[in-house]
Order: structure tokens, then C-alpha cells, then sequence
């Protein structure tokens, strides 16, 4: 329906002085922020400048809220959560249910129904009203046209339609002149009358058509009756005019009837008729009204002479106040009535008194009381409770209070009584709305509309509660009948809607953007930027964009990084900065307001490619190293002699045959995206006999009189000088014999040669050795393993916790005990060696040495047996088993050295034997060997790798009896496998271990920075027994478990 739109424009932004203009500037960078374009880009908005009602289905009513764009947005109080909008090119709209709308267009074409018809040309005016005694649809169409004739269509069996029978008409046909039966002319206005019944003014006389009214009805004779005798004389048809009060052509008082136990609806609408200046009503307005006017009869058809109109009133500044009950007989005056008269600030009143409100039998008094002057909006409800605001922002009460809405306990106030609240909150308002009749107990609500749009609400002198949202407006909009009226508010973003009877706001459906006819919407800065990011190159670089928002007025767009100074945006912006990078966005209008600031923290991490790389150069004959290094995640392939990209570790060296080729090294990204690709010549040539020298090796001879470890390198010297490195640090020259701490260390050793070729490169892990702390006859002992007069032995307890200077065997009472031991030196006192705990098993009298089996806690415990560990059990109910990760088989995805593989695992044994022979656990592991990997030197997948056996260490932790005796029975400290011989994990003496115990094992796998080279293809230029760069793949080994029985 909504077309040819319009929308009123304003300028959105926030004034800013001049010198917060310049301060800006000055503080943000060296933009002018003076030099902005002039634009006259706006929001747009529409304006409500009126509400009108009229007469809808049922009858109903229907509100029309006239816009300032010429549009109209029409509801009907049947659906009271949704609007119809009509476009600016509407004269006059009529919208009801169902889509049944009749509008005339600004050319004075009128079309009806959905899809709307075109039904005539050439229409000045138009008016509907319902079918004689029936709530049905709309059915009967009046239409004035430009030539001062009238046409009607539609219901018209009863003869309503004033075309001189009694017929239903499809088309328009002209209402006649009663006298000659020909088309009436010289019509000039056209009112309706009652739901019923309309009225035809010429220059000189007033036709009724339908009725009744002025107790007569057209319908007898289907023609227009003459009822010009009814009012003043006039000349001119623009000296007639009707006005309804408070614009309600159609309204019910809603009483019991008081015959029957139904609701009863008496019309309520009242008339009033200026002609030639003469003001004259229906019914008095200075009388008590006795409400026997039912639908379909109206005022109008119970009244045949009207009444004088007080000449000082105005219909339109006057509101009328009704109350709601039970009426005992046709004529009983227990129905309360008041009028409220708002003129130039005073305020009147004249009806029932108040103080006697709801009477049983109401008086009435035609003095008017003035009741305060300076008021700017007033409201009386049905309870006789009268609320008016005046300029100064405050609420004033008058009247019963009976519903509460002073928010007082105060009843039949009859002086002006301001309301305050119980915390003064009462106070700066703009605006208010009384919804009458809500809820299932039918209260009336309060609403109070302040000047910074907060909205307070209170009913029945309950508390005062601010709405979550702010609002601009408030409309107080009557049912079809007095004692109800729904309250809309307008929220600042301009949508309309509707308090329920719970007293939340829903949104109306279909309405447009609209404010109050006096509301002027704050200006505002531009939308604070909002700064993102959009995408990464291939360089993982990201991509920043920026959105300004929707105002459109924003000619200056800037960002910057890192605080470097504001640069104009033109799009997506590439970070290039590595780490922590900042981004911030601004904008300004035409206007000089700048937005806030939007800001982005960002972590980039960029792939920056070393200058001049990737390079090849040639190391010997036929040897050539490639280097591609870059910062970020890259990875790096390469391609000989036009085959395939393979594949490349830079870490390893690149071996060519003899002869002349062309190999092509390419960068790429996590996502494979080629960042850079180089072509190389290459010439190899055919390398000399290699030189090889033997691998020492490195044997842990024991402690030395200072407790530390004694290390001999064994190498034949004739081949060169043996070096050395601890832990990873520098390569020191030896003799032969190395001496560290009594710990655990990485030892690496290597032999050069004269010509500086090396051997292969021999890792050893020390164990470290700790004193032998056990029990004998009941006595701790505790056996350092050397005897030094430069060292002395101290140990302690759990029981007191302090140190004791070990002399001999001590005495411990039967028990379990955690022993820890330090050996220091004699004159400086520092600490050489610190272990422990050690537990010890005090045993106490009448322990049997051959105790009976213990029994078997879950049943029999299963043998791992897999491809690659192999378990062997020796001796009848003697059993173990292995938890924990299987470190047979490792895969290797990162040529990263010194990375380590850790996995906590434990072992479960069991002797359940009862012959005391005690047992021993031990575990072998062979060297881990590669999958077949990639020969880049023959383009063929036939090189083996392996990592020494000596990568894997376990950490033997103290066992945990888990039934049986106490007893301690591992092999505690880090041990390290040779690849050639069994590590006793864990033992039991005679006697001992006869029960289910747990062996704590935490197994490291240290990866080193070379393999061995095991095999390789015809022709590779991997050598077996050599060394290469760590490989990635998937390495074996063979992992072999033995509990034996005895020791």
C-alpha cells in the first residue's frame, strides 16, 4: 500500500565547540579536521502531527495518525498491535478489517476493498456506515462528487441507501431529491450522523439519510429526509459544521444492563453543531445524561429539538468522564458523569459531584468549578480520578483516587493535590497516559513520561517502577467504549507500540520510523568505527577493514597504526608490523562532530622471508646446502631436473650424482600457497674416498671421592682428539677422562680428525648413583659406596624431621619410614649429594618368612605381547603387566632437535608363589629405526634412519605395596638403555615381595639433532654408518619386558 514515500531529513551529529574541534586535532594528528566537505546527507524520520478517530467495523473504532510526509498509519482497536500504512497520495482514508478500505486519492479517484478497485472519479468527500441493527461489516458507501451530487453503493434492502428503493446496489447509483425523485444536487458536506445514518448539507437545507434520527428515518420512503427545520437557519453551506467530543463520532458507556445480567452498551457519542455561530447539541451537556440511547439509535434518534450549547465552550477542549456499573431500573441515576474543560491553561470541571462519585442515586451540577490554571494536558478516568500536568513538570491529582493513581492513599481530593512519590521520583515530567480497565482485576495503570525519557508506571498506590526503555511519546487511545483506553509509546528509535494488560511494551507491527509532532531527534556523531579483521594474504599478513557505520555523512575517514599517525582509509589495509599491533579508526562529518574512537589489538605474526633466500650452495663435490629460512609457519620443496616437488628438510644436505642439473627450490605457506620459487644450475662431481673415523665410546666408571661420577671416553688416539659436550653446551677437548655431579646428564662425545672430519656423534645419559639405604637386624644402614675422610653422610626421617650425621646402624622400632640421605663435604659443608625418600621396612617379631600366598586380587593379569614389545614370564603364579603408552613406535613430524617424549606408564607384579624365592623385572630396547623415508639424492623412498636406544631413559620411582608386606622393591633412579643389555627395573630378595606391588616408571624419549644412517639405496649418497639431520617419519623399536623368578 505504501508508495511514492517521503521522508522528513534532519542532520544526525553531536555539537562540538570549535576549540573541542581544534584540541581533537591537535591531540590525534595533523589532520585538518576544518577542512570537512560540506554535505546535507541526513537520517530520515516521519512526524505524527494528529490522531483522529472514526467509526470502524462492528462497529468499532479506528485511529488515523496523520504524518508530516503526507502518509497515514491506520489501526483498528480490534487489532490494536499492527497498522496499515496508506501512501502521501491519500486524501481520505477509511481502513477496516479485512482489507474492506475505501480512500480517495489527492486527484479525487476512490477505490475500495483489497485489491483496491477504482470506483469512481471526480470524489470530494465520502462517509460508510454499518447495517441497520447488526454488528456486520461495513455496507453502505456515501459518496460527495466534485459536481455536488452524491453517490451510494452497497447494503441497501432497508432502504438506506436514499436512491428511492430498497435495493442492493453494486455500482454507484445517485441519492435522490425526495421531492422530484431525480439525482439530488448542490450537496456541499456530508457528516455521519449515527453508525446508522448520514447527513447531506447544501447551501440552504440538511438531508437525513437512514436513521432514525431527529425521530424520523429515511428508510420508509428509500429517499433523503428534509430536517433543515431542525437547526438555525443558514445560507451557506460553510457556515455548518459538526463536531464530536473528543472526535468520537461512534462510543460506548459500558454498563450492566439492568434487566438481565448481560452487558448493556449505551452510545455515548455527543454532537455538537455550529451553524451560522450558533452552537447547538443533541443532548445537553449541562444535564445528567440519562444513557438510554442504544446502538443503532444513538442521540440522535432520541432527540427531535436541540439544545443550546454554552457559547464559551469549544467541543474540542472539552473530555468527558463515565462510570462503569450495574443501572437498577431504565431510568436510575446511578451512572456517575462529569465533563473536564481545558481552555488556554484553566481547567474546569461540572457533572456529579466528587465526593459523591458512584452514588446510588448521582446527582448532577451544571456549575462549572474551576480546578487549577496553567495545565497543559488533563485526564479523567472512570473512577472519578481527574490527573493534569502543567509546564513546570509536575503531576497534580484531583478527584476520588479510588484506583489509585495519586499513588497516595488520599480519596476524594477536591484541591489540586501534586503527586511526588515515595521517593520524589515524581518530578520533570513531559508527558502521561492513564491505560484504564487493564489486567484481569481491571485496574487503571499510571504511566509518566519524564524529560530525559525514562518512564515511570504505578497503579493501585503500589510502587513506582521505571520501565528498562525510554520513550519519546506516549498516546492514550480509547476503545470503542469509555472505560477502556489502551496507552502507545513511541521509544527513541522511533518505533510504535503498545502496553499490554501486563504492562509491557510490544512493538506495533508494519509501522514506520515516527516521532512526535514536537520531538526533534537529538544530532550524534558519526557511528564509532568498528575494525576488523577481513582476511590474511598469503603472507600471513592480515588484512584489516574498517566499518564506518551507516551515518552517511562522513566525508573524513582515517586510521592508524601503532599510534604513527593518522592516514585517510581507502580500503582494506595490509599489516605488515610483526607482534602486537593496534589499529584505530575515526570519522567526522561535514559538520566537524568526530566519532569515537574505534580500536583493534591484533597479534600478527607475518611470513618475512630472509632476504636473497631461498640460495643453494655447494659444500663438496657433491654435496649442497639449501637454505630457505623465514619467520611464521613455511615449509620448503624441491624439484631436480624437472621431476617432482618433493618434500624438503632443510636441516639435511642436498646430495647430487655427478653431472650437470637444474634444481628448483619453492617457499610455501601453511596452506600451500607458493610465497617464492627459484631455479638453480647445480654441477656435482664425483666425491673423493670418505675418510672415516671411529665413534668413541663413553663408559660410567663410578664415583669419585667426591661423590661425583667418573666418565672415561675410550677413542683411538691415532684417529684424533676426542671431544665432549654436557647437555647440549659447548664441545670441550679430552684425554680420556671426564668427571660431573652425581646426576643425570645428556653426555655427548665425537672424535676429529686432523682434517677436521668428524665421527659419528655418541650421546650417553648418565645414571646417578645412590647410597644403598636398607634394613639389617632391625638397624638402618646406609652404604655411600665409597669411604672418603672428606665426605661425611647425614640422613633424617618423617618421624621428627631434622638431620642426623650418620655414624653407624640405628636402631629403628618396627614400621614403615621414608629415609632421605645428604653427604656433604667435611670443611665447606655444601651438599654433594641429596636423595630420597627412601622406604624401609622395619620388620617386627613373629613375621613369618614363608607366608601364605597372597591371593590373586583381579585374576590372572594378562602378558602384553604386540608386534613390537615383547613380555616373557618365568615360574608358575608369578605375573606382571605393563601400563601406560606404548613408546615402541614413534612418529616424528617435526625436524626440531632436543624435542622430548615423556609418558608416565607403571608396572604391576605379582607373586602369589608362597616359596619366598623372590623375583627380578627387567626391561631391553633396541635402537628405533625408521620407516623406509624419502632419498632426495636417488628420488627413491629406500633410506633407513635410526635413534639410538640411549634416547630412551625411565625414571624408576619407589614401589608401592598394594597387598602383602611392605616392602621396597625398586631398582629406584634413571636408568638408561645400551641397546644391548637388560635394565633391572625392580627386584625382591628371598622372602621378600610376595604380594602385589606397583612399580612407578616414567619413561623419556630425548630426541636428538642426528640419526645413524642403517641403509640406503644403489647409488645414495647416504652413507651407511654415517650421520644425517634428523629425519621426520616413524621410528621402531623393540621393547622387551622379563620377570624372572629368583635374583
Amino acid at each position: 500500500m505504501e508508495i511514492n514515500q517521503k521522508k522528513h531529513k534532519v542532520r544526525i551529529g553531536w555539537k562540538r565547540s570549535l576549540i573541542g574541534t581544534l584540541v581533537a586535532a591537535l591531540l590525534v594528528g595533523t589532520y585538518s579536521f576544518a577542512e570537512l566537505e560540506p554535505k546535507a546527507q541526513a537520517a530520515e524520520y516521519s512526524k505524527i502531527v494528529s490522531v483522529e478517530p472514526y467509526v470502524s467495523d462492528g462497529p468499532n473504532l479506528s485511529y488515523e495518525f496523520k504524518l508530516d510526509d503526507g502518509r497515514s498509519l491506520h489501526l483498528i482497536t480490534t487489532r490494536p498491535e499492527e497498522v496499515t500504512v496508506f501512501n502521501s497520495g491519500m486524501k481520505k482514508v477509511r481502513n477496516y478489517v479485512g482489507g474492506k478500505s475505501i480512500y480517495i486519492t489527492q486527484s479525487g479517484e476512490l477505490y475500495q476493498g483489497s485489491p483496491a478497485v477504482k470506483m469512481l472519479d471526480g470524489v470530494k468527500d465520502f462517509e460508510a456506515v454499518n447495517r441497520v441493527g447488526s454488528f456486520s461489516s461495513f455496507a453502505s458507501y456515501f459518496a460527495l462528487m466534485e459536481d455536488s451530487t452524491v453517490m451510494a453503493w452497497g447494503r441497501g434492502t432497508e432502504g438506506q441507501l436514499g436512491i428511492g428503493s430498497k435495493m442492493d446496489k453494486t455500482v454507484p447509483t445517485e441519492v435522490v431529491d425526495p421531492t422530484t425523485g431525480d439525482p439530488l444536487v448542490g450537496v456541499q458536506k456530508i457528516y455521519s450522523l449515527s453508525v446508522n445514518s448520514v447527513l447531506l448539507i447544501t447551501n440552504n437545507k440538511v438531508y437525513l439519510v437512514g436513521g432514525p434520527g431527529f425521530y424520523q428515518d429515511s428508510r420508509t420512503n428509500s429517499k433523503p429526509i428534509d430536517v433543515t427545520s431542525s437547526f438555525p437557519a443558514f445560507t451557506d453551506a460553510s457556515e455548518f459544521e459538526m463536531k464530536a467530543l473528543e472526535g468520537f463520532n461512534y462510543m460506548e458507556d459500558l454498563n450492566h444492563s439492568y434487566n438481565s445480567s448481560y452487558m448493556h452498551t449505551s452510545e455515548a457519542s455527543k454532537r455538537v453543531f455550529t451553524v451560522k455561530g450558533q452552537s447547538v447539541s443533541l443532548t445537553s451537556f449541562l444535564e445528567y445524561d440519562s444513557k438510554q440511547s442504544s446502538y443503532g439509535v444513538g442521540e440522535a434518534g432520541n432527540t427531535a429539538t436541540l439544545k443550546p450549547f454554552p457559547s464559551d465552550l469549544k467541543v474540542e477542549n472539552l473530555k468527558k468522564m463515565a462510570s462503569a456499573v450495574s443501572k437498577t431500573t431504565s431510568t436510575s441515576k446511578n451512572v456517575s458523569t462529569g465533563y473536564l474543560n481545558l481552555d488556554n491553561g484553566n481547567l474546569e470541571y461540572w457533572g456529579t459531584p466528587i465526593t459523591s462519585w458512584k452514588a446510588s442515586e448521582a446527582s448532577f451540577s451544571s456549575t462549572r468549578t474551576q480546578i487549577a490554571t496553567g495545565v497543559s494536558k488533563v485526564w479523567g478516568t472512570r473512577s472519578g480520578t481527574v490527573i493534569f500536568l502543567k509546564p513546570n513538570g509536575y503531576l497534580y491529582g484531583w478527584g476520588t483516587n479510588s484506583d489509585g493513581l495519586f499513588a497516595t492513599k488520599d480519596r476524594n481530593v477536591t484541591s489540586p493535590l501534586r503527586l511526588t512519590g515515595p521517593a520524589n521520583e515524581i518530578k520533570n515530567i513531559k508527558d502521561f497516559a492513564i491505560q484504564e480497565n487493564v489486567s484481569a482485576s481491571n485496574v487503571n495503570r499510571m504511566y509518566a513520561l519524564k524529560d530525559d525519557n525514562t518512564l515511570l508506571t504505578w497503579e493501585n498506590d503500589g510502587t513506582i517502577t521505571v520501565q528498562p526503555n525510554k520513550y519519546v511519546g506516549l498516546f492514550n487511545l480509547r476503545d470503542k467504549s469509555t472505560d477502556v483506553t489502551n496507552v502507545y509509546a513511541i521509544d527513541e528509535n522511533g518505533q510504535l507500540g503498545l502496553f499490554n494488560y501486563w504492562g509491557s511494551w510490544r512493538p506495533v507491527q508494519n509501522a514506520p520510523v515516527v516521532y512526535p509532532a514536537d520531538y526533534v531527534v537529538p544530532e550524534t556523531a558519526p557511528d564509532k568505527p568498528i575494525v576488523s579483521i577481513a582476511s590474511q594474504d598469503k603472507f600471513d599478513q592480515s588484512v584489516v577493514s574498517i566499518n564506518f557505520g551507516t551515518t552517511s555523512d562522513i566525508p573524513t575517514k582515517q586510521y592508524q597504526i601503532n599510534n604513527g599517525g593518522w592516514l585517510d582509509y581507502m580500503g582494506d589495509i595490509v599489516i605488515t608490523q610483526s607482534g602486537n599491533v593496534t589499529i584505530q579508526a575515526r570519522s567526522a562529518d561535514s559538520k566537524g562532530n568526530i566519532s569515537e574512537i574505534g580500536e583493534l589489538t591484533i597479534t600478527n605474526n607475518p611470513i618475512v622471508i630472509t632476504e636473497g633466500h631461498p640460495t643453494v650452495e655447494k659444500l663438496s663435490k657433491d654435496e649442497f646446502k639449501v637454505r630457505a629460512s623465514a619467520t611464521g609457519n613455511t615449509k620448503v620443496q624441491l624439484k631436480v631436473d624437472g621431476g617432482d616437488w618433493q618434500e624438503f628438510n632443510v636441516n639435511n644436505n642436498l646430495l647430487l650424482q655427478p653431472g650437470d642439473h637444474t634444481v628448483e627450490v619453492r617457499m610455501l605457506n601453511s596452506r600451500d600457497e607458493v610465497l617464492i620459487s627459484k631455479s638453480f644450475n647445480l654441477t656435482a662431481e664425483s666425491p673423493s674416498e670418505p675418510v672415516i673415523v671411529n665413534k668413541p665410546i663413553v663408559v660410567q666408571k663410578g664415583l669419585n671421592n667426591q661423590y661425583g661420577l667418573d666418565l672415561e671416553v675410550q677413542f683411538d688416539p691415532t684417529q684424533g682428539d676426542a671431544y665432549y659436550s654436557i647437555g647440549g653446551g659447548d664441545w670441550s677437548k679430552t684425554t680420556g677422562v671426564i668427571t660431573i655431579s652425581n646426576d643425570v646428564h645428556t653426555v655427548r662425545a665425537k672424535v676429529v680428525a686432523a682434517d677436521g672430519v668428524e665421527s659419528e656423534i655418541v650421546s650417553f645419559v648418565t645414571t646417578k648413583v645412590d647410597p644403598k639405604v636398607m634394613v639389617e637386624d632391625g638397624q638402618l644402614t646406609v652404604d655411600p659406596g665409597i669411604s672418603s675422610p672428606d665426605l661425611e653422610v647425614y640422613y633424617k626421617d618423617g618421624q621428627d624431621g631434622m638431620w642426623t650425621e650418620y655414624a653407624g646402624p640405628v636402631a629403628y622400632a618396627p614400621g614403615t619410614y621414608q629415609i632421605y640421605v645428604e653427604i656433604r663435604e667435611v670443611n665447606s659443608g655444601n651438599v654433594v649429594y641429596s636423595g630420597g625418600p627412601f622406604t624401609i621396612v622395619v620388620p617386627g617379631e613373629g613375621t613369618d618368612p614363608n607366608p601364605d600366598p597372597t591371593p590373586n586380587p583381579g585374576g590372572p593379569l594378562e602378558t602384553i605381547t604386540t608386534e613390537d614389545v615383547d613380555f616373557t614370564v618365568h615360574g608358575g603364579g608369578l605375573n606382571s603387566r605393563f601400563e601406560g603408552a606404548d613408546l615402541s613406535t614413534i612418529v616424528i613430524d617435526s625436524t626440531k632437535p632436543y624435542q622430548q617424549i615423556n609418558s608416565v606408564s607403571r608396572a604391576l607384579i605379582e607373586d602369589y608363589r608362597g616359596n619366598g624365592n623372590g623375583w627380578q623385572y627387567s626391561l631391553d630396547i633396541k635402537d628405533f629405526v625408521s620407516d623406509p623415508l624419502q632419498d632426495n639424492s636417488t628420488n627413491t623412498k629406500d633410506l633407513v634412519v635410526s635413534i639410538p636406544a640411549s634416547a630412551l631413559s625411565v625414571d624408576v620411582k619407589n614401589s608401592n605395596t598394594l597387598s602383602g608386606p611392605e616392602a621396597q622393591l625398586a631398582n629406584v633412579g634413571k636408568k638408561i638403555f645400551t641397546g644391548t643389555s637388560s635394565e633391572i627395573l625392580a627386584a625382591a630378595k628371598e622372602f621378600e615381595g610376595m604380594g602385589y606391588y606397583e612399580i612407578p616408571l616414567d619413561f623419556t624419549l630425548s630426541i636428538p639433532d642426528k640419526v645413524n644412517i642403517n641403509s640406503s639405496g644403489t647409488g645414495s649418497k647416504f652413507v651407511p654408518g654415517g650421520e644425517t639431520g634428523l629425519m621426520a617419519g616413524t621410528y621402531r623399536s623393540v621393547f622387551t619386558f622379563t620377570l624372572t623368578s629368583g635374583i
